[in-house]
């Protein structure tokens, strides 16, 4: 039966690896790890492979590999490929900590790494001194890592003792005046075979650890770098996600907020599925399908009385179809992020779904997912069918992007909790470990292990001879537990001035990371020799009675939270009197032209596109044109033509300088078709397409600019003091009165620039206008275009866009002068632009002076 099931596993491995390999080419796909093999592959080949690595060493004569210690054979096989030992004018450094390879699970490969060392020869160097930790927490370190028993297990992965970077710190934390930077272990008397009992102390002995700590930091008592100690400054790090789930309740059982650091991506969350049921909803407002689908998602935060009402009462569903519908248009004529908050904060649903548990998570990820889905939008010039299409396909195979990682659901001064694998490459102030008592479950049906002497990596998923299976799990547990102790490093070496450790002694713990570490090799060596925990922890603590401490009990010190919870982040209080005011100022949180322009739009969420200021007209309002060949005063008017304008320009296709010959149609068809336009303008967007690019500018030649020297949909942010629109009005016109309504902004200015171009040195702002100024082309002249701009506003619009792009330049440009790399602004009204001829063009360069008045008001230094 034994030999029948190996041979049937590895049938079916052989016949799975086949289906898939078919699989990915029928389909035309690649996966990365597909990528890596065909690289490594065509390095291999004896014809291909010396002029590959040759041209590779050319472009990158020397490369860095950080983080080494992960690499995997297949990686190593190509950077050794590259870059031989005899390798000339080139060079390959590979750096990493051996100690900190704890991620076998993604493929990585300790033994590549061993591997790699031995073939450099002894050109081994090490970063002997730590700067992260404090110089008592350097000293523990070396305590508890060091010695003679290989706490590593591993001969290849020695341990060398650090000396701090800074040898005179110490005294940055503090308990009542006194240093206190240590390693701490707590540990539970007696040993137990239940793990549930071993986790129950070590989470509620740490809750109580860092309810005392906060307690005493708000009474004055802790204080570290001069400030009493606040909940941000501690992290508890678990080695999964479930342990951090439950000690996160735990902590919330006893009044003590927390945040969770993840590396899940936010498309994997249940708020992917109900975004992609409102998407869905939206899509086809009258489906009533889709609508049901969407109210039981729990996106309305209805209890269950409200979700049946709106369920069987038809006025109450009409109305939401009704929203719906209006959500479709908003969608479809601003973009997806105005749809989104829209549906949120209609009748008071934000609050309601802030007022549910775990609110805090839900928003987050709504929130991240709105940003990326209105970032995929812009830059896919997507309609809102594409963009679900989109969504749909990400949400089914989301990638690892950064951004996609879930955000924390607060930035508040909050415990952190983490995983060991997340907090790699961060530090923290104070560090509890409460699940370094833990072994890892090693008896599955694969042994996975490198024979001894050799770099490769064995897997048996079969039967094996008594004495060969014994070896084989024999160095597999070895392997494993081997990374454990890694993993404890990790953990332990995170912390900046305090890591407390929380122990519990189970039967298994000795194949814990923390407890293999304590016995080092001699724990394979001599299996049945008994070890006592509290006599190794109490020893190390006597050797080292500065820097480590050691206390031993019976029971968790459970207790209340302490009444001065949050002393440590509060204000003293001071009792005022309300004097009144007429009117309270609004706040804002970003501002654009848009928005100061109107105080209640949303329009800070989308680019300034002047449709916005335009009212809207339906093509039928003018009736269509009869018997006569079409032009752009025919174009339709209103937010979608605006838009469909905007969008042609933004195209990768479009070359300045083949503009005025090339055939564009395609994609302008294409481009006509997702804004819902008739494809018979297409001639009359060839012919626009060529007018405005063949146009005379004051000091420009639109045609000679290649795509290289122009930058599209500039997005800038700037941080602006409060401001009223009208005094920025008085600045830019000089003079006083005349000026558009009155609000008030702080915060952020934001907006997008239609497009930046760079010639002759000089860099110029251009904007395109599809307002429509009447049917002759005199109503596009100098005079018209003037009243245009100042009727609207135009002139603060491209002052703000002006400031924007200086702070930008003064960045970029070493030497920045106003007077010689701005070139000026030019607005391009492009119903009434035609070739040759600077009809519809309206070009003005600001003074400097006046843009520096406008910085100051602002308070942006240029």
């Amino acid at each position: 039966i034994g030999k029948v099931k190996t041979t049937l596993i590895i049938e079916a491995s052989r016949a799975i690896s086949e289906m898939r390999e078919n699989l990915v080419i029928n389909s035309s796909a690649v996966t990365y790890d597909d990528l890596l093999r065909n690289v490594r592959n065509s390095l291999k080949d004896p014809s291909l492979g010396p002029k590959l690595s040759n041209t590779l060493q050319r472009k990158y004569p020397y490369a860095l590999v950080d983080e080494f210690q992960d690499t995997d054979p297949v990686q190593y096989d190509i950077f050794d490929s590259i870059y031989p030992e005899e390798g000339g004018e080139c060079g390959l450094f590979m750096i990493g900590d051996p100690k900190q390879a704890i991620y076998r699970f993604r493929g990585a490969d300790i033994y590549t790494y061993f591997k790699a060392r031995k073939a450099v020869h002894g050109q081994v160097y090490t970063l002997e001194k730590n700067f992260r930790s404090s110089p008592r927490l350097v000293e523990a370190v070396n305590a508890v890592f060091g010695g003679e028993r290989n706490a590593f297990i591993e001969p290849e992965i020695g341990f060398f003792n650090s000396s701090p970077g800074n040898p005179k710190g110490g005294d940055e934390f503090l308990v009542d005046g006194k240093p206190a930077d240590h390693f701490r272990i707590t540990a539970k008397t007696g040993t137990e075979s239940n793990k549930d009992s071993c986790r129950a102390f070590t989470f509620q002995q740490t809750v109580s650890e860092i309810a005392n700590l906060l307690d005493m930091s708000g009474r004055g008592r802790v204080t570290i770098e001069g400030r009493k100690l606040l909940a941000g400054d501690v992290a508890l790090l678990v080695s999964g996600h479930k342990d951090a789930e439950m000690i996160k309740k735990i902590l919330k059982s006893v009044g003590i907020d927390s945040v969770t650091y993840s590396r899940q991506q936010v498309f994997a969350t249940f708020e992917a599925h109900r975004l992609a049921l409102l998407m869905a909803a939206v899509l086809e407002p009258l489906n009533h399908t889709a609508l049901n689908n969407l109210l039981v998602s729990g996106f309305f935060g209805l209890d269950l009385r409200s979700l049946y009402e709106n369920v069987e009462d038809e006025v109450k569903r009409q109305a939401l179809s009704a929203e719906l519908l209006e959500l479709n248009e908003i969608w479809y004529n601003h973009g997806f992020y105005p749809m989104f908050r829209s549906m949120l904060f209609y009748e008071g649903r934000l609050s309601r779904l802030a007022r549910l548990a775990g609110s805090e998570r839900v928003l987050t990820n709504l929130f991240q997912l709105a940003d990326i889905c209105t970032k995929a939008e812009k830059e896919g010039g997507l309609d809102p069918r594409a963009l679900y299409t989109w969504f749909l396909r990400e949400k089914k195979d989301p990638g690892s992007d950064e951004e996609r990682t879930l955000l924390l659901e607060s930035d508040q001064n909050l415990i952190k909790i983490s995983t060991i694998h997340n907090s790699k490459g961060l530090q923290f102030p104070v560090v509890f470990c409460p699940t370094l008592w833990e072994s890892k479950n090693n008896t599955g049906k694969l042994i996975e292990y490198h024979p001894e002497g050799s770099d490769e990596l064995v897997i048996h998923a079969g039967q094996l001879a008594d004495s060969e299976r014994a070896a084989a799990e024999r160095k597999n547990i070895q392997e494993s537990v081997a990374e454990e102790v890694r993993k404890a490093y990790v953990a332990v070496t995170r912390a900046k001035y305090l890591c407390h450790v929380l122990w519990a002694n189970h039967k298994d713990s000795r194949y814990s990371g923390f407890g293999a570490q304590a016995i080092g090799e001699k724990l394979f060596k001599e299996p049945e020799s008994d070890i006592s925990f509290e006599e190794v922890f109490e020893n190390m603590a006597k050797s080292h009675p500065d820097t480590i401490q050691f206390k031993l009990l019976d029971e968790p010190a459970i207790r209340a939270f302490p009444v001065s919870k949050g002393i440590a982040e509060a204000e003293e209080m001071v009792i005022k009197s309300y004097n009144g005011r007429k009117e309270l100022t609004v706040q804002r949180k970003l501002e654009s032209f848009s928005s100061l322009m109107r105080p209640h739009s949303r329009d800070s969420y989308q680019p300034d596109y002047d449709q916005v200021m335009e009212a809207y007209v339906s093509a039928f309002d003018r009736g269509e044109p009869l018997a006569k060949e079409l032009t752009l005063f025919d174009f339709p008017r209103g937010a979608a033509a605006g838009t469909a304008i905007h969008k042609l320009f933004e195209r990768d296709e479009l070359d300045f300088t083949t503009a005025a010959t090339a055939d564009h149609s395609a994609w302008i068809g294409e481009v006509l078709s997702q804004h819902h336009m008739d494809a018979k303008w297409t001639p009359v967007i060839q012919k626009m397409l060529k007018d405005v690019t063949g146009a005379a500018l004051p000091g420009l030649e639109l045609s000679a600019v290649k795509s290289s020297e122009r930058l599209r949909e500039m997005e800038f942010h700037f941080k602006s003091a409060d401001a009223e629109p009208e005094r920025l009005f008085r600045i830019i016109r000089k003079q006083s009165g005349n000026e558009p309504g009155s609000v008030r902004a702080s915060g952020f200015m934001t907006g997008f620039i239609d497009l930046i171009i760079r010639q002759n040195g000089r860099y110029y702002i251009l904007d395109y206008k599809s307002n429509y100024l009447g049917d002759d082309l005199t109503n596009y002249d100098v005079s018209h275009l003037q009243q245009e701009i100042l009727t609207n506003g135009y002139d603060l619009q491209y002052h703000l866009y002006t400031l924007a792009l200086v702070q930008y330049l003064q960045k970029r440009i070493p030497d920045f002068h106003y007077e010689t790399h701005f070139g000026g602004v030019a607005y391009l009204f492009v119903r009434g632009m035609r070739a040759g001829s600077p009809n519809g063009v309206w070009f003005h360069k600001p003074d400097q002076s006046v843009i520096s008045q406008l910085g100051k008001e602002l308070g942006v230094e240029i």
